[in-house]
């Protein structure tokens, strides 16, 4: 039986806090640049903090809850990126489950 990614069962959930970021680098002409973050553990199923506008020291304080599927092989991706009419990845980074704390 053929089974794709899109069959995962869930395993459990995920709640990340997506707090600030600091001396961020301005990419803007005029002004300063406009943050947010994206997380997902799968690209199909990614949420977004709300931007924050010409800020480079942005405070989120946004919660989310994303559903883990296999917790040996799926790993939480964040990026930063700038609101623009092209919206520009500035920072990336992949936390493996068997590295993130679990209460």
């Amino acid at each position: 039986m053929f089974c794709s990614e899109l069959d995962l069962k869930p395993q459990g959930k995920l709640t990340v806090t997506v707090v600030k970021a600091s001396s961020l680098k301005n990419k803007e002409m005029i002004g300063k640049s406009d943050p947010y973050v994206v997380l997902h553990i799968r690209p199909i199923f990614k949420v977004k903090t709300k931007v924050i506008d010409n800020n480079l020291n942005p405070v989120w304080n946004e919660t989310f809850e994303l559903i883990a599927e296999d917790k040996e092989t799926q790993a939480l991706i964040l990026e930063v990126s700038y609101s623009t009419s092209v919206s520009t990845v500035v920072g990336h980074s992949m936390h493996a489950f068997e590295n993130l704390y679990c209460a």
